[in-house]
């Protein structure tokens, strides 16, 4: 059994593991703290689920999205939620691009660190942690960065959401919650305990009130950087 502590949006998690994995996972986030906001227990009955949605992956594997599902939960008393997203930071600001997989997340904000150079970095490129604290909501890195494998252990103060669509021509526009409200549900992981729902329905409504949205068409173009980075700034 490894047993271990990480530090993850400010907060500090003890989780027990079956297999070494995860701990290697979460190596830039270990932390020495003696006491823990969040205890992820091992579970085999949890494990046992996880394994469920794809048998033919290792149960290693399966292991480390079960501890990230137990995290995401449990962030929520914190108000903090996952959103599935390539968040990116320019000049000390996160912007976070959001869509269903396949759609171009990760392209466009590989075009934005190609157009800004120096002045960006990617937060994580799959499944940041977004956390509102002191009246705004930050992105978190976290160990769970998509294909590419990137991210950092870091943290910044979200500037802006846009949803992507493609397009031959790039648009954007600022949308309303009821617009797009869906979307960003779709785009987190929805709790099994209706207590812990409600709890990220007011969250989802905070971020909504308080972060602008919007939606942008787009092509792979330097253009597209430029249209979205010109709107979302202001």
């Amino acid at each position: 059994m490894y047993c271990f502590t990480v530090k993850v949006a400010d907060l500090v998690i003890k989780i027990e593991t079956k297999y070494g994995y995860t701990e290697k996972l979460f190596a830039d986030y270990i932390c020495d703290s003696v006491s823990e906001d969040i205890y992820v227990p091992f579970s085999e009955e949890g494990l046992a689920l996880e394994c469920k949605n794809d048998l033919n992956a290792p149960e290693w594997y399966h292991e480390s999205l079960y501890v990230y599902r137990v995290i995401c939960e449990k962030i929520l008393d914190y108000n903090a939620m996952l959103l599935h997203s390539s968040a990116v930071c320019l000049d000390g600001e996160a912007y976070l691009f959001t869509a269903p997989s396949g759609t171009g997340k990760s392209t466009h904000t590989r075009l934005w660190r190609e157009f800004f150079g120096d002045r960006v970095f990617m937060i994580n490129d799959d499944k940041p942690i977004i956390r509102y604290r002191n009246g705004r909501f930050y992105a978190y890195g976290t160990p769970y960065d998509g294909q590419h494998h990137i991210s950092r252990n870091t943290h910044a103060p979200i500037k802006g959401i846009c949803i992507i669509a493609r397009g031959e021509k790039n648009n954007i526009k600022r949308v309303s919650a009821d617009e797009s409200v869906a979307m960003l549900m779709n785009q987190t992981l929805l709790p099994r305990d209706p207590e812990k729902m409600d709890t990220l329905l007011n969250l989802l409504d905070t971020l909504l009130s308080s972060v602008p949205i919007y939606r942008l068409e787009c092509n792979i173009s330097e253009e597209a950087v430029t249209v979205a980075y010109e709107n979302m700034k202001n």
